[in-house]
């Protein structure tokens, strides 16, 4: 399954900057999925390492240490794979997605 732009874990959690969300391209399958910070205007779907590849590496790097800073420990690399477990409560669920739109807020700031 291939979902372009941000769609967000819970049903009311709020959305991030219409510019960032124009460049996330996120890959899921079932409770896996990994997120592509991508370069051009529009996202491309990531099918495989040609469209991988392609990917901002460094925009994501910045992502991950600021869900690190905010307590949530993400892939420390977009061609991994972050998973969705039994284990996690819905306030695991919550803190993470308030985190994620808090990073990606201050992502589209920086980027003007």
């Amino acid at each position: 399954v291939q979902l372009n732009g941000w769609r967000g874990v819970s049903g009311d959690s709020p959305r991030p900057p219409p510019q960032m969300a124009e460049r996330l391209s996120i890959a899921r399958c079932g409770s896996m999925m990994t997120m592509f910070f991508q370069q051009g205007p529009e996202p491309v779907p990531v099918h495989d390492w040609s469209t991988a590849s392609q990917s901002d590496t460094a925009r994501y790097a910045a992502f991950f240490w600021g869900m690190l800073d905010r307590g949530s420990y993400m892939p420390c690399s977009q061609y991994e794979a972050l998973f969705l477990s039994a284990a996690h409560t819905e306030a695991d669920i919550a803190s993470t997605v308030a985190a994620v739109d808090d990073v990606l807020a201050g992502l589209a700031s920086e980027a003007g």
